[in-house]
């Protein structure tokens, strides 16, 4: 028998801390992507000195066309100009459109990262908006579910013969339990049960119209009427063995989940004889053990 878990619960501190993390990363990426045209964006305009400089670089590239001219006279045909400001004026405005035109490109381009890292924030937080949603709802669900526990009881006995064992299923949560069935089988084993002990497949069950309120009990005795024996009287005498009541408890809790509890406990072998007068001191009550390994809930 093993604990079956149905979901896994993320913290919500990780889903925070991993929220964060992407938005970080994604303006990290973004102001990498944007550094050079912002920095061209950001930079203050000297239109003056810029005015200079484009004249300057007009005349440099001027003066090396009449250096061209000289060395070549068949190309100097067109190369002069008869007003060499209005053609340096022309070339500024020209280069001016031109920077205009990049500074366009470059707030496109930083308006498209900007854009990327909005989208990738808007998708961490609603990540991490839908993970808090989550364990809040799922913790809601811990809280108020039925938690449907089994327990064996007392048993009655008919000399040396046990005849019937006393048993109960018990709501221990906060909204009910439906559809429940409880079977149990009581069995002779070795004591202790080793750890990987297997009590075979579980038993076919249907499903019943029994509901469990919070605080309610199903008792559901299992009649036994058999002897023991001889041989089964002096192991118990010996502990090397006992009886054990081993069951298995479905239901559906209020959220739609179907949930399992299987339990298993054994009977002290002095307590059985008492009760079937083979040991001296008062039958009284069984202390049922549960073992250590084979009982467990989803």
């Amino acid at each position: 028998m093993s604990l079956s878990n149905r979901r896994s619960n993320t913290p919500l501190g990780g889903v925070n801390l991993a929220a964060w993390f992407w938005f970080a990363a994604a303006m990290l990426f973004a102001i990498a992507m944007a550094w050079q045209p912002t920095a061209r964006m950001l930079a203050f305009d000297d239109d003056e000195a810029n005015e200079v400089e484009c004249r300057s670089q007009y005349q440099r590239d001027h003066a090396k066309l009449k250096a061209a001219a000289k060395r070549d006279p068949n190309q100097a045909e067109g190369k002069e100009s008869a007003n060499p400001d209005k053609d340096a004026r022309q070339y500024c405005v020209e280069r001016r459109s031109a920077f205009a035109a990049e500074r366009q490109r470059d707030i496109a381009r930083w308006a498209a990262g900007v854009s990327f890292l909005a989208l990738l924030a808007a998708g961490a937080a609603a990540f991490a908006a839908f993970r808090t949603v989550r364990t809040m709802q799922e913790s809601a669900e811990k809280q108020l579910r039925a938690y449907v526990t089994a327990k064996p009881g007392n048993m009655v006995f008919s000399g040396r013969i046990p005849m019937k064992l006393h048993m109960e299923a018990r709501n221990t949560g906060q909204t009910p339990a439906y559809n429940v069935v409880m079977l149990s089988r009581f069995q002779f084993l070795p004591f202790p049960l080793p750890a990987d002990f297997d009590f075979g497949p579980d038993p076919p069950i249907t499903e019943s119209t029994n509901v469990l309120a919070a605080g309610d009990s199903l008792p559901g005795d299992r009649p036994l009427g058999r002897p023991m024996g001889m041989a089964r009287e002096a192991q118990l005498a010996a502990g090397t063995h006992r009886w054990y009541a081993i069951g298995i408890v479905k239901y559906r809790d209020a959220f739609g989940y179907h949930r399992t509890t299987r339990y298993c406990a054994s009977a002290p072998g002095d307590q059985m004889l008492r009760g079937m007068g083979l040991a001296d001191g008062d039958a009284g009550d069984i202390a049922w053990e549960y073992t250590a390994e084979h009982n467990d809930a989803d």
